[in-house]
């Protein structure tokens, strides 16, 4: 570190909230060279975003005093660089404005992530594509395994007796996958699948449920890219560049959303619709190289208009 400190940079990135502790001293060395600029690179609010995690959680006496204090220090360290740094990336733009509430004097630069997975050209869905539903993305956190039991305690009578197949596919540890097959024995578990395409090909719709956790879901790219239709929450639909009606689906709550996927289940050529409509919209907006030239330009143009 002493040696990193010794030569001359124009920029520091502070890259996510666990880099804190490393603030004070950011600052030290900005304060010694007015040309230097720091940059706070955000992965969504946090502070909002733990304490929902921590509310859905079943907490004792201790881990909740734990988790107190943690978020006293996540509201704290969040504060801190959100002021402290000069420029602060936002991968959706919905967070700009609560982050401007707490740190008005900053520049804020959306930075959406880029995308480099599989491509697809084309896709048709029709009434051949069998009746199928996807979950896709590993459950080995504590919050993404309650979203997944929480929303199929929810869909899997009712999709059982619509005639709608339900698969899950992402790394999971065994024993909830035994939950799984003891509760629900029709759903299709896959656990970690390395090639998506011939999955996806094959469903309808994939689903969005999550009730727990904010900020932009990356999982969303390959349903865009990959031609899958996006049902789902709308709180949880948050930060694409498409409307919601035109390259999406969304709901209000989980019970809301099975009586949707019911209604437009069998409505392919809806669904072929919504699917082209994403696609077009983000075909052009999650290149790597457009990332990088807009966090460039900022760091070397404080008034440039990628800022807001």
């Amino acid at each position: 570190m002493n040696d990193l400190l010794r030569r001359d940079w124009e920029v520091i990135v502070l890259d996510n909230l666990g880099l804190a502790h490393a603030l004070p001293t950011a600052v030290s060395y900005r304060n010694a060279r007015a040309s230097t600029r720091l940059v706070y690179v955000s992965h969504e609010y946090e502070y909002p975003t733990r304490v929902g995690k921590y509310g859905s959680y079943r907490l004792g006496l201790m881990k909740r005093i734990l988790a107190t204090f943690d978020l006293a220090k996540v509201r704290r360290s969040e504060i801190n660089l959100l002021r402290s740094c000069d420029i602060v990336t936002v991968i959706n733009s919905a967070d700009i404005e609560p982050f401007r509430s707490l740190a008005p004097g900053r520049k804020y630069l959306p930075l959406p992530p880029g995308y480099f997975g599989p491509v697809m050209p084309h896709r048709r869905i029709d009434e051949t594509t069998p009746k199928r539903v996807l979950l896709l993305g590993g459950r080995r956190s504590e919050q993404k395994r309650q979203i997944l039991i929480d929303w199929l305690e929810v869909c899997h009578s009712r999709f059982r007796r619509a005639g709608i197949e339900i698969v899950v596919a992402g790394d999971m540890e065994e024993g909830l996958k035994r939950l799984i097959a003891d509760r629900y024995p029709q759903v299709q578990i896959l656990g970690f699948v390395d090639d998506l395409a011939p999955l996806i090909a094959s469903a309808r719709m994939g689903l969005v449920v999550d009730t727990i956790g904010g900020g932009f879901k990356l999982r969303l790219l390959s349903h865009v890219f990959e031609r899958l239709p996006i049902v789902g929450l709308s709180d949880a639909i948050s930060g694409l560049p498409v409307a919601e009606g035109q390259g999406y689906m969304g709901a209000p709550t989980l019970h809301d959303l099975v009586d949707l996927v019911i209604r437009v289940i069998d409505d392919t050529e809806a669904l072929d619709r919504l699917q082209n409509r994403a696609f077009s919209d983000c075909a052009s907006k999650y290149a790597w190289s457009s990332r990088a030239d807009d966090f460039l330009t900022a760091c070397g143009d404080p008034h440039c208009t990628v800022l807001r």
